[in-house]
């Protein structure tokens, strides 16, 4: 008797064990909002990917996660591009495989973000509070900051870009200001930074 309630116990505990695992790995819908509290957009955990939405709830993209290959398509289910890679190095390329950009990890900690020439359009510095990105002629673009609960991207002049009280990678968050790329390309960026930790 003894012996079948030990089972049925550690049946029990591991039953919760694995519950609590399942919903750990399970993360629930990101949001992002601009300096007035206005959801700017949100990204929807799916079975193989994410949706992402405006604050209309109305679609931007969908990403397909395929492990090391993450596809990003458009609500009309056009492929925008396809990002490969880890979090070191991911090469973004169009459907049919050509190069269009590449976010690469120096032994220093800095990003840079390359178009297909090679010129820099990006580089985001690590710093105590975070990240600094700049252009690729070393102006000042903006600040990610992680402080209490919140993450900000913050502009030059101090604007809040897009913040978020999830938890998150401030890395990926730095990819937001990468405005020379269409924003789901960014939340892309995003999204593959983010699942890599």
């Amino acid at each position: 008797m003894k012996r079948f309630a030990l089972v049925s116990l550690f049946a029990l505990l591991f039953s919760c064990t694995a519950e609590q695992t399942a919903t750990a790995k399970a993360p629930g819908k990101l949001k992002f909002k601009d300096e007035a509290g206005t959801v700017v957009f949100s990204i929807k955990p799916k079975s193989d990917g994410a949706k992402v939405v405006d604050g209309r709830d109305q679609e931007i993209a969908r990403l397909k996660d395929k492990g090391s290959k993450l596809k990003v398509k458009g609500p009309d289910d056009r492929v925008i591009a396809v990002i490969k890679g880890d979090a070191n190095k991911l090469k973004i390329k169009s459907e049919s495989g050509d190069e269009l950009y590449k976010l690469q990890r120096s032994d220093d900690g800095r990003y840079k973000l390359k178009n297909a020439a090679g010129e820099t359009l990006y580089v985001v510095k690590p710093k105590d509070y975070g990240f600094k990105i700049q252009d690729g002629k070393d102006n000042d673009i903006a600040k990610v900051k992680k402080k209490s609960n919140k993450v900000k991207l913050k502009d030059n002049a101090g604007r809040t870009l897009y913040e978020t009280k999830d938890d998150v990678s401030v890395i990926g968050v730095a990819c937001l200001a990468f405005s020379r790329l269409d924003l789901p390309l960014r939340v892309a960026l995003f999204y593959k930074m983010d699942s890599a930790r």
